[in-house]
């Protein structure tokens, strides 16, 4: 016959059982709801047909389906051992940053794997917006006025390396600053992002300004006056270097086409994956499309691009040749195409935008950090790489025209993971 004592070391082990059984039920459930989260797939892949509307050009003679991908981890392990199970591994550029099952943040103190294999450099102009807001665009001729007024650092390419930064990639920028007060600004920016700038060449030109008008609709238009960015026309040993050391290549067009090359083919040497977002669209040489790995431009680029004005077509047309391309539609999503064929549509997250002018920025900063951790820099990126990465970049840029701004409206890692979660 058992005693007292027996009996209740019984219970204590019947409870603590029931404890665990619940709290796995509990992380179970999480990661099964984390698996629901949909990206629309258009294009012939196989798998459960949705139904469509057939008046929608985007997804005209295209067969819709879903793909479901789970973006939780069960837990990292190092080769000390640290780390902690249940927790979605986001990233950092000094460390592991594991964002726990009951939303706390945790950092390891391990080296920092993207130091090593995960670096993402950003090739861009940097400039000081100058930002007026108003009820409408006035005619020509016309004086209106505005309803507020603001500096905010900017410039694709700075605002790339900051939202890649935000979340959770290593990220070293490469470009040309004056040495004037915006010059300082911008380089304290770096700074503070925790942003390499080694590769910052300072330039006689005065630092570049983009002169953005933001209306009640939160839609905007901008007039970019290059600077010291115009002087960037060719690599330095240090940008070089840089480059050949990383694992993935951005870049856009506001800085000389021919500094474009060079680094493009210094990243096709040394294996590293590219991005291009063709933005302002100019003149390129021939091929060098489809020399980028992978292309991200708007609606309108696209099209004058691809020369097809149905975003599906343009998709098909810019990822020929083993190029993924993915074309934003603003509030409507994006399509993400690879080697000619369209492989999804991707649905906006709905918000309420107040100013849209760092959105395609937040996508592709926030795209290529997923992608940097996701994919380890091996190339080919893979598919399912390629799906979770554009999941998070949906949502990040979904925050950013929430907020007034380019680098100001810009989320950090763990607000688009408690999304996510």
């Amino acid at each position: 016959m058992g005693t007292a004592t027996d009996d209740a070391v019984k219970d204590e082990g019947h409870d603590a059982a029931e404890q665990n059984s619940r709290r796995e039920a509990r992380e179970q459930q999480k990661t099964e709801d984390l698996s629901l989260i949909e990206v629309r797939v258009v294009g012939k892949r196989g798998g459960e047909h949705e139904s469509r509307d057939n008046s929608d050009p985007r997804t005209k003679d295209h067969e819709v389906l879903v793909a479901r991908r789970a973006v939780h981890h069960q837990g990292v392990r190092s080769d000390n051992g640290l780390g902690r199970r249940g927790g979605v591994v986001v990233g950092c550029g000094c460390g592991l940053l594991l964002v726990g099952p009951f939303g706390r943040t945790h950092r390891t103190s391990l080296p920092c794997e993207t130091e090593t294999v995960n670096r993402i450099v950003v090739l861009g102009s940097a400039n000081m917006d100058l930002v007026v807001r108003q009820s409408r665009l006035p005619r020509p001729g016309e004086t209106i006025f505005g309803s507020g007024f603001d500096t905010v650092p900017g410039g694709k390419g700075l605002n790339q390396a900051v939202a890649a930064a935000r979340l959770g990639g290593a990220v070293d920028f490469l470009g040309a600053m004056g040495t004037d007060a915006y010059g300082t600004e911008l380089r304290a920016l770096l700074t503070t992002e925790g942003i390499r700038s080694t590769g910052v060449r300072e330039s006689t030109e005065p630092t570049g300004t983009a002169h953005i008008s933001v209306v009640d609709s939160g839609e905007n238009s901008i007039v970019v006056v290059s600077g010291a960015n115009a002087t960037l026309t060719d690599l330095d040993d240090t940008q070089r270097a840089a480059i050949a050391d990383a694992a993935f290549l951005v870049m856009q067009c506001e800085l000389p086409v021919a500094v474009l090359v060079q680094a493009i083919a210094v990243a096709r040497e040394a294996g590293v994956f590219t991005v291009l977002t063709p933005a302002p669209v100019m003149p390129l040489p021939e091929r060098f499309l489809s020399s980028v790995d992978l292309v991200v431009p708007n609606q309108l680029e696209a099209a004058e691009l691809s020369g097809e004005s149905d975003p599906v077509r343009a998709a098909e047309v810019l990822s020929a040749e083993n190029t993924w391309a993915i074309v934003t539609l603003g509030a409507e999503g994006s399509v993400i195409a690879y080697n000619g064929e369209v492989l999804g549509l991707a649905p906006a997250r709905p918000v309420q935008a107040v100013d849209t002018t760092a959105a395609g920025d937040t996508f592709v900063g926030a795209l290529v950090a997923r992608l940097a951790l996701k994919a380890g820099g091996s190339v080919p990126v893979t598919e399912e790489a390629m799906v979770e990465a554009l999941r998070w970049a949906t949502v990040a840029s979904s925050i950013s025209v929430t907020r007034v701004g380019a680098t100001t409206s810009m989320p950090h890692l763990t607000e688009v993971a408690d999304i996510l979660a």
